[in-house]
């Protein structure tokens, strides 16, 4: 049985004095919070907290704070969701699991501790005492392991979870399995956990970063509001028609759109003139009840007029905090111009 409490055995063993212990009992902090975290001792008396590892790890554990995966286990449509279902305890596997790292792809066990973590650092990157990652580089706080579940190409990590299909998810996982993208050496992380300039390693006493700057992955696991993401997952077309201009935009990304039936896009496609005067128009929405599949397009047909000079679309998200909730805008996503006569926008406006 699940308890409803985390354990504070393991934090016990290694913490010299129990009021540190106590300052790191609140592993949801707002991102700006402070970092105080154990050091860590002998590979086998590793701490698990997410806090610990935030103690070198800092920007990277500032961005998991922020994320859906910190908040799995404590967010309101998740509470919301678990009332109303006869067996809540099957989505624990998800929201508060233990390593994934030896049974990937297939589903993990929930664990008994850390619940407020909810998808934690360990969850992802700690066995047997040992860190995993995409370097497996050694250092003195602990041992680290090169682990194939993160090489390009692997969606494996990902895919204990995401592949899952009980609502209000859509299994995105066997989506993206029957792309090509997978071939092409890409991933989940692609998209989201874009790379960003930056230190994966700080100081734990001066704060100080270690090494030089690098390409790592963004732990902030960014979705539908991120537009700098978003932009890459759609493309505006045009083709002339008898009437006018058949407006398409297609399904770029390695999954059916939207992924969430708390999600939905509102879709309003142009015909503007040389001043960007809008001439006509269609709205259209991509909800959970019409979405837009993989390798898909939405098309709308638009009389045209001979001051048309472009062809426009622009994206809004939404989302209901709880379901049957109230939509929420959550802005705008995404937004392409298409010179009337050209194949397709060459320049999206990326608002990231």
């Amino acid at each position: 049985m699940i308890r409803m409490h985390a354990s504070l055995t393991s934090l016990l063993a290694v913490l010299p004095l129990l009021a540190t212990t106590l300052a790191l009992g609140n592993p949801t902090a707002s991102p700006g919070t402070p970092i105080v975290a154990p050091s860590c001792e002998a590979a086998s008396d590793l701490d698990k907290t997410s806090a610990s590892c935030g103690k070198c790890h800092r920007t990277i554990y500032e961005q998991w704070q922020g994320s859906r995966h910190a908040a799995a286990w404590t967010n309101q449509a998740f509470k919301d969701w678990m009332a109303e279902k006869s067996k809540p305890e099957s989505c624990h596997k998800c929201h508060i699991p233990d390593s994934v790292l030896d049974i990937a792809p297939k589903q993990p066990k929930p664990r008994e501790d850390r619940l407020e973590e909810g998808v934690g650092c360990a969850s992802c990157h700690v066995l047997d005492g040992k860190v995993h990652g995409p370097h497996g580089k050694s250092c003195d706080a602990h041992e680290s392991v090169k682990s194939k579940l993160f090489d390009a190409g692997s969606i494996d990590l990902c895919q204990s979870c995401h592949r899952v299909a009980p609502k209000p998810v859509i299994s995105l996982g066997k989506d993206f399995e029957k792309s090509d993208l997978a071939k092409e050496g890409k991933n989940c992380r692609t998209c989201h956990m874009p790379d960003f300039e930056g230190h994966a390693t700080f100081d734990e006493q001066s704060g100080e970063p270690i090494g030089e700057k690098r390409k790592i992955k963004s732990h902030a696991f960014v979705g539908a509001s991120h537009k700098e993401m978003t932009a890459k997952a759609f493309e505006l077309k045009a083709q002339k028609t008898e009437k006018g201009w058949k407006l398409s935009l297609h399904n770029l990304c390695g999954h059916r759109l939207p992924g969430l039936e708390l999600r939905r896009y509102t879709l309003r496609f142009s015909l503007v003139d040389a001043a960007s005067k809008e001439l006509s128009h269609k709205e259209a929405v991509i909800s959970e009840d019409e979405p837009i599949k993989l390798g898909a397009s939405i098309d709308v047909e638009l009389t045209s007029a001979e001051a048309a000079q472009h062809a426009s679309v622009k994206i809004h998200h939404s989302w209901q905090a709880k379901p049957k909730g109230p939509w929420e805008d959550k802005g705008l996503v995404y937004e392409a111009t298409l010179p009337l006569g050209v194949d397709k926008a060459p320049n999206s406006k990326k608002d990231g």
